[in-house]
């Protein structure tokens, strides 16, 4: 599986990077990004993507605690669905187990999880994987979302008694915290914040958690589902190709059309697909032209358009819209 995760946590380290003065452009250059990505409200990119833009922004910018500032860069909702699930619950408990839910909503691997242990509450979060500086940040921007959620129920005041990180950077994180009220351990095997029963507006209901269900649209998914979610944010680019999706996956290019065909399909497929059933949308709205949804879907060409549209429906644009007009 191809692990995927929402756009936005990218745009929010480009936004720490721009604020710094910097341009974000290189760093977006190395990740296959564009604005065009960043600014969809369900744009994804790939896990890779993400790791590139954490560990480049925090290269350019000298500063080891950028993972922090981008996420303090967003409000809790600002996350879309994300966000309209966790903060519709009222107590701590169901606000923490809503967060394990609705972050596979954000992260196709998302780990995260509640346990009781004595006299506290454990929010967790599993190991994160890339290189030494771009799990640092990754680790720094969860830690900050973890605490924003906490904080939503317990104000802004809250301190954690306990924290366990993953990172083995002890001199940078400490000065990120109080350290005064909050025991912080490093190198753990994941990331633990520890809430004492005291904190908690009433006790975790584990029953609740265990039967609560919501309808996520989870990116959690095969080869196939992974890619056209990846085609979808990248639609109106003109580089949208086998090779520049398998760079963005960071696998290599046969490799990737060798998971497709267990599947039974192909790059080329998808991409039609995808194409086909966004055009058929953007033809419903009698202010674009057939040349404005052409380049709306990244063709280089009208006709190469009309010809692929043709192949799909058996219909050509024109024809399609007039079938619609009658209809």
């Amino acid at each position: 599986m191809i692990p995927l995760v929402r756009a936005r946590y990218s745009a929010h380290f480009v936004d720490a990077l721009r604020a710094t003065g910097l341009s974000e452009g290189p760093v977006m250059d190395r990740a296959g990004l564009s604005d065009g990505v960043l600014e969809r409200a369900n744009g994804v990119t790939t896990i890779w993507q993400l790791g590139e833009v954490a560990r480049h922004c925090a290269v350019r910018t000298g500063h080891l605690d950028i993972g922090w500032t981008a996420a303090a860069s967003a409000a809790l909702d600002d996350y879309g669905q994300f966000s309209e699930h966790v903060l519709s619950t009222q107590t701590l408990a169901t606000r923490l187990s809503a967060f394990c839910r609705a972050a596979n909503d954000e992260y196709s691997e998302a780990s995260f999880n509640v346990e009781r242990r004595r006299n506290a509450l454990l929010f967790k979060r599993g190991p994160i994987a890339g290189d030494e500086i771009s799990a640092r940040q990754t680790e720094l921007y969860v830690v900050y979302m973890m605490l924003s959620t906490i904080r939503s129920v317990l104000g802004r005041a809250w301190q954690p008694m306990q924290i366990w990180l993953q990172t083995f950077h002890r001199k940078e994180t400490e000065a990120l915290f109080d350290v005064g009220k909050t025991d912080l351990r490093f190198e753990h095997s994941e990331t633990v914040i520890a809430i004492h029963d005291d904190d908690l507006v009433r006790s975790l209901e584990t029953a609740e958690q265990a039967n609560a269900e919501d309808d996520f649209n989870s990116l959690s998914v095969n080869t196939a589902g992974a890619l056209t979610k990846l085609i979808d944010s990248y639609l109106g680019d003109r580089h949208v190709s086998l090779t520049f999706i398998a760079r963005i996956c960071d696998v290599q290019p046969r490799a990737l059309q060798r998971l497709l065909a267990r599947e039974n399909t192909t790059f080329g497929e998808l991409l039609a697909q995808r194409r086909t059933t966004a055009a058929v949308e953007h033809l419903k709205s009698p202010d674009m032209s057939i040349a404005d949804v052409s380049y709306c879907l990244g063709y280089a060409h009208q006709a190469h358009f009309c010809r692929a549209f043709r192949r799909q429906t058996g219909l050509t644009p024109s024809e399609y819209r007039r079938a619609l007009q009658k209809s």
